[in-house]
């Protein structure tokens, strides 16, 4: 009974230290779960905001693409671009609920603005362009 008991101390010293070393590799200085970001383009059906933390000084985001041969590839995706922040301004709006990202992901629809229209272009700039010729 004595020898279990030291068994079983010896076991949970040894699970203890284990826990240590991983509670300081998570929160080591610069450790980030993206260590290079790209820009995103294609159909996503997932994602994730990582906040600021002890061990990364940005926030991170990182979906799920979908490829045309319908594989799925997680991606670190640059926070500076137009669609990051949308989905990031769409993910505060929902208070960050885990159960309605869907939301953010099919309200996504970048598309280029339209060409000007003359009567913007006069607004803006108060002539009419002059004809080419």
């Amino acid at each position: 009974a004595m020898a279990l008991k030291w068994r079983c101390a010896g076991l949970t010293f040894v699970v203890a230290l284990a826990y240590m070393d991983l509670y300081r590799a998570a929160f080591t200085p610069g450790r980030c779960a993206c260590p290079r970001t790209q820009a995103v383009k294609g159909r996503l059906s997932d994602f994730q905001v990582f906040p600021k933390r002890p061990g990364c000084d940005r926030e991170e985001l990182v979906v799920t693409r979908i490829n045309p041969d319908h594989s799925a590839q997680l991606l670190c995706m640059s926070t500076e671009g137009v669609r990051a922040f949308l989905l990031a301004v769409c993910f505060c709006s929902i208070n960050r609920n885990e159960s309605r990202k869907l939301e953010c992901l099919h309200a996504q629809s970048i598309r280029k603005p339209p060409p000007p229209t003359l009567q913007l272009l006069y607004r803006v700039n108060g002539t009419y362009p002059r004809p080419m010729k």
